[in-house]
């Protein structure tokens, strides 16, 4: 998906979100049980990203999760402020090597792996009342890059050895929207699906590809690390649980 497309899904997400503020003006407002308002979510989505700007020239996207809580703030206010923390990884490469070990030959697969960690904080707003509410945020904190090198033998489920190759840390800025349609509104614990597109800014960090990282003939390894703003659209599918 290209990020014309993208900025088009986003797009797409306001729109559904006005409309959904529209409906939600005309919808009746649901009864809660004795307890009142929700003051904490819980959740978790699936995220896909893709490359914007100078780090689309290196890197096209990729895919993860993340986890998020929200405190609201206040009776029936819509404001809360959301905690996140997100794994984004784009691009890995498997290559197998010979060992000979006791005699025996063994052939252990190294997995290089380039990923984006972020945890962030920021004010969260959803507005109306009813099933169907559409929702803005923005966040501030902290992106950790990292490579990593794993070795896996025989089949086994954990790695045998494991390195990071490459660690660097940036400010992650982030702000979007999306919607959300809430089922069991007016139980204890609320069960909400979420749809929401984000725009996140790095600024300038050093990071590696796939394939920057090469080893040479005398056993030890080669990076080709690139320096560039990195930009990224992310769009979310995720379930939120509500605490009263």
């Amino acid at each position: 998906m290209c990020s014309r497309g993208f900025g088009g899904a986003v797009l797409g997400l306001a729109l559904l979100a006005v409309a959904s503020a529209a409906a939600a003006q005309a919808t009746p407002e649901y009864a809660l049980e004795p307890g009142g308002s929700v003051r904490w979510e819980w959740g978790a989505h699936l995220s896909k990203a893709e490359s914007v700007g100078q780090f689309a020239d290196h890197v096209s996207g990729g895919g993860g999760f993340g986890l998020f809580g929200i405190r609201y703030l206040g009776e029936d206010t819509g404001l809360g402020l959301r905690l996140d923390l997100m794994l984004i990884s784009y691009g890995a490469t498997t290559e197998t090597y010979g060992l000979v070990l006791n005699g025996t030959g063994v052939d252990v697969d190294v997995t290089t792996e380039n990923a984006i960690a972020t945890l962030s904080l920021g004010p969260h707003f959803v507005f109306g009342r009813g099933r169907v509410r559409p929702f803005l945020g923005a966040s501030v904190g902290s992106a950790q890059f990292v490579t990593t090198n794993a070795a896996w033998s025989g089949g086994q489920s954990l790695p045998i050895a494991r390195a990071e190759v490459l660690e660097r840390y940036a400010l992650a800025l982030g702000a979007g929207g999306g919607v959300r349609m809430t089922f069991r509104e007016r139980r204890a614990h609320p069960i909400s699906l979420e749809l929401d597109g984000r725009y996140r800014r790095h600024g300038r960090v050093e990071y590696l590809r796939e394939g920057g990282v090469r080893e040479l003939p005398d056993g030890s390894i080669e990076l080709d690390p690139i320096v560039s703003s990195v930009s990224l659209w992310t769009v979310h599918v995720g379930a939120v649980v509500g605490f009263r």
